[in-house]
């Protein structure tokens, strides 16, 4: 853009010295222009320099008027490009018709006039853009009304009094250099290129313009640098606008990459929302296939024990029946409490009684409140300390909670082992890891490596090793949510035929997690 920008300036050198070339080769017209007429921008001499300089002038404002309105094309939100673009084509106009004056002089001389007052609403306009500063509403309309009485007082007076009033009304607008230079000083404390530019442009603008009107009006002696100045302007401004608009429009190109990418990347987010969503969906029917299933068996086993007896095949002074109704009610009764609290964990909703804990009496304590049960199962069950210091170890648990946890993995290891099988306890801590341990291990028949992956998923299951110790498949997922809200992990190790080994791992004393969880 930017090397298409200095095409631009290129070619508005060449056009204007492709009106010199069309000047000089009509010569003829150069001795019949009015002196009088050659009032605008110190062109008062017939000199061919200030002619040739006049017409490449013009040149650069044709070309810069041009790729003005291209950027507002582009951007018609930016009005800075109208009104550099306007206000171009008015100066373009005023020296067109000064230089080649058709028709009376005297009316050329008013149209100049004209123009001269629409351009000064025109520059109003464009500075305020410049700056980014909206006009005060009151000081606009009075230039409106300003210049529109003069474009009248023009158009009406005879040509000694348009002269006389063009003087006074200059005046009054080369006044406005004040204003606009104080706002230009203003600007400088945004410390940009821009800002000091623009305050170089203005004040050499209204020196030359100020020494112009002077010797215009021979007030002073000496050449004007009118048109100097007002070149210095239109080129640095022109510059200036161009990579405001390209620092724009690269913002625009940045930003619509950013919304593309922002785009993309919701569009993903929604695609992995809706792969989750069909994902829980699948699960959610799968738990219901699941729960059905799980409850059609007791039931089912209920319903023909139940009819045998009403038709008289099973009788009923059986105990046995009736404690195969009972296992079964119990095993339903299991099946949906761990639906319900493994509901209530997933979905944070259920509440931990936390309290500081000695590590090693607590797993010594509820060790020992199995010891009974693991003997009638005639199974070897052992504790062993792996850290004395562990007995200086506290941590913030829910004991009601983590001894449920330890419950269904001593329950799961009697399931899988056979008698006169062992069941091994670890218990210990690391203070380097900050943490605290227990092993559940034991000699069973172990567990099939693919299927360690799903051993937490809901209603996994594998074929116990004791027919009748029946599972709900929700115990692993129980205490996997249990461990994770105590912000601890666990793991499981296994080979078949050779058993077992559940590593939990929970966090040393921290209140702030005691906080989280008895809020939860």
């Amino acid at each position: 853009m930017k090397k298409f920008i200095i095409f631009g300036y290129v070619l508005g050198i060449v056009f204007g010295l492709y009106l010199v070339d069309i000047f000089l080769n009509f010569s003829f017209f150069v001795e019949n222009i009015h002196s009088e007429v050659l009032f605008y921008s110190s062109i008062k001499s017939s000199k061919l320099d200030l002619l040739v300089f006049s017409l490449f002038f013009m040149g650069i404002l044709f070309i810069i008027s041009v790729f003005q309105s291209n950027f507002y094309i582009k951007k018609t939100d930016e009005r800075l490009s109208l009104y550099f673009s306007i206000y171009c084509r008015i100066v373009f106009i005023i020296m067109g018709a000064t230089i080649f004056p058709y028709g009376d002089w005297a009316d050329v001389l008013k149209f100049v006039y004209i123009f001269s007052a629409v351009g000064f609403i025109v520059f109003h306009h464009y500075f305020h853009a410049y700056l980014n500063k909206k006009p005060n509403k009151s000081f606009t309309y009075g230039i409106w009304v300003f210049s529109f009485l003069s474009v009248f007082l023009f158009f009406w007076a005879d040509i000694a009094t348009a002269i006389l009033l063009f003087k006074y009304i200059t005046l009054i607008q080369l006044c406005y250099l004040f204003y606009a230079l104080y706002h230009s000083f203003l600007k400088l404390k945004e410390r940009t290129l821009q800002s000091k530019g623009n305050l170089f442009c203005i004040t050499v603008l209204f020196v030359t313009s100020w020494q112009g009107f002077l010797t215009d009006f021979d007030m002073i002696e000496g050449t004007s640098f009118e048109a100097v100045g007002m070149f210095l302007f239109f080129t640095l401004h022109s510059t200036f606008s161009s990579e405001r608009f390209l620092s724009s429009y690269s913002q625009t190109v940045e930003m619509k990459k950013l919304l593309q990418d922002k785009v993309l990347e919701r569009t993903k987010e929604l695609e992995q929302a809706n792969e989750e969503m069909q994902q829980m969906e699948l699960e959610k029917r799968q738990i219901v296939s699941n729960i059905c299933h799980d409850l059609s068996n007791p039931i089912t086993s209920i319903r023909l024990v139940s009819k045998g007896m009403i038709d008289g095949i099973i009788p009923s002074d059986e105990k046995q029946y009736f404690m195969e109704m009972y296992n079964q009610s119990c095993l339903m009764e299991n099946l949906l409490t761990d639906l319900r609290q493994l509901n209530l964990l997933e979905g944070n909703q259920l509440g931990f009684q936390m309290e500081e804990v000695e590590w090693f009496a607590f797993m010594e304590k509820i060790f020992n409140n199995y010891r009974y049960n693991l003997n009638i199962e005639q199974l070897s069950y052992t504790l062993i300390k792996e850290n004395d210091k562990a007995q200086q170890l506290k941590v913030y648990i829910d004991p009601v909670r983590i001894e449920q946890v330890f419950l269904n993995l001593i329950s799961n290891c009697v399931k899988f082992t056979p008698e006169n099988g062992s069941i091994t306890v670890k218990v210990g801590g690391d203070f380097e890891k900050n943490e605290a341990y227990f092993i559940v291990s034991d000699n069973g028949i172990g567990i099939e490596s693919n299927h360690l992956p799903q051993i937490f998923n809901r209603f996994y299951r594998t074929e116990p090793i004791r027919e009748e110790k029946e599972s709900t498949g929700l115990g692993l997922s129980i205490v996997r949510n249990i461990i994770e809200r105590h912000e601890g992990s666990i793991q499981i190790e296994s080979e078949p035929k050779r058993g077992t080994d559940v590593f939990v791992r929970i966090p040393l004393m921290n209140k702030t997690i005691s906080k989280q969880l008895s809020s939860g």
